[in-house]
């Protein structure tokens, strides 16, 4: 009798195992590397002109086509996301921008499907100095 009684507490803990575990499948997602035509960017320097504020290092992208979202951008292993006002993207990089470092890989949507671009011919612009 105490060997069903066993059969029994191990079946009932199985069950009881089985009913916590998800039963869902995981999905990849295909990023494709793409250009986004239409795109202009620069990177300009905000200094502020009080001293505990610190400089932003911010890269805009401006996008002639109304289709495509950006959803954020890499520089140097870090992906920063991205902010929009009417068709330009921005985002404060947290360091200095260089062409000479890493490329800058922007992550966007362009009818319903992931995409991936390097932003080449990224004009660098006199820093603003703020009051």
């Amino acid at each position: 009798m105490s060997l069903n009684l066993f059969k029994y507490y191990s079946l009932a803990l199985v069950i009881a195992f089985l009913s916590f575990q998800s039963c869902s499948t995981t999905q990849k997602q295909v990023v494709e590397y793409s250009t986004i035509e239409g795109v202009k960017s620069y990177y300009q320097e905000l200094v502020p002109g009080q001293e505990n504020i610190k400089s932003q290092y911010n890269l805009y992208i401006e996008l002639m086509n109304t289709e495509t979202i950006v959803d954020s951008v890499k520089y140097i292993d870090e992906v920063k996301p991205v902010k929009k006002r009417r068709t330009t993207y921005y985002t404060d990089l947290g360091m200095p921008f260089s062409s000479k470092e890493l490329p800058v890989i922007v992550y966007y949507h362009k009818d319903n499907k992931a995409k991936i671009t390097l932003l080449e011919n990224i004009t660098i612009k006199e820093p603003i100095h703020l009051p």
